[in-house]
């Protein structure tokens, strides 16, 4: 917050700052502003083609197996009917398992999917969750929340929206994880979204060496991990 108080600080009374990157409602972490209009346009053009790498640290409730690999499954918007209809973004595979289980056929895509894919690493788990770290090579709405719930079977912690595909819910948790955080299921609902933009880097900026930009976890994350006993990583896994 001292930062920007300094940006502006600096700034002319007719300039504003603008919003080059942004965070989802509940996730906390980076968010890179510029001063300029041409400084927006190119950040959004990297943005735009791919080039700018993010880096997300979630807790998911399960273990991802295997430890590491990359998601790469269509998402799409649906309506969810029965008691609570509403909207939610869920997978759109363009594979199926065929009649015989014996293998994967492919089915026409939805043209209404957007392709999505995301890298991730387990850094580490202990007690039934995990410390993911998330790479979006796409950028499709709620797409690491739709990946980790839908496509890994381990939902974030504190994602109360796609820990249920049918109901609006409280997010369900096992009963050792609820001992481990002191929680009692009626109250899983005050638990916040475990999802961080760590960090994230723009590739030869303006002509500059590449910018890298980490945000340091916030304080109930941290609580979090140490109530599950799963380590913090090192600086340099960061940088991996």
């Amino acid at each position: 917050m001292e930062f920007m108080f300094k940006m502006i600080d600096g700034m002319k009374a007719e300039s504003q700052l603008h919003i080059c990157l942004g965070l989802d409602k509940e996730t906390t972490g980076t968010l890179l502003l510029a001063r300029t209009k041409e400084a927006l346009d190119c950040v959004q053009s990297l943005h735009r083609n791919h080039q700018v790498q993010r880096k997300y640290w979630v807790v998911t409730v399960g273990v991802p197996v295997p430890s590491e690999g990359v998601i790469d499954i269509p998402i799409i918007e649906r309506e969810v009917t029965g008691a609570q209809p509403h909207y939610k973004m869920g997978l759109s595979p363009v594979y199926r398992v065929s009649n015989g289980g014996e293998g994967v056929t492919k089915v026409r895509a939805n043209r209404h999917a957007q392709g999505a894919v995301t890298q991730y690493r387990v850094l580490d788990s202990s007690n039934g969750c995990s410390l993911v770290e998330l790479q979006p090579i796409t950028g499709v709405k709620h797409q690491l929340r739709v990946h980790m719930a839908y496509g890994l079977g381990c939902a974030i912690l504190g994602d109360h929206k796609y820990s249920h595909w049918i109901k609006l819910a409280p997010q369900k948790l096992p009963d050792g994880v609820l001992r481990k955080l002191g929680l009692e299921q009626s109250k899983a609902r005050h638990l916040p979204l475990h999802l961080h933009a760590r960090q994230l880097t723009l590739p030869e900026f303006k002509g500059q060496r590449d910018i890298t930009v980490s945000c340091p976890l916030p304080k109930f994350f941290t609580s979090t991990l140490r109530r599950l006993q799963i380590p913090i990583p090192d600086k340099k896994d960061d940088d991996k």
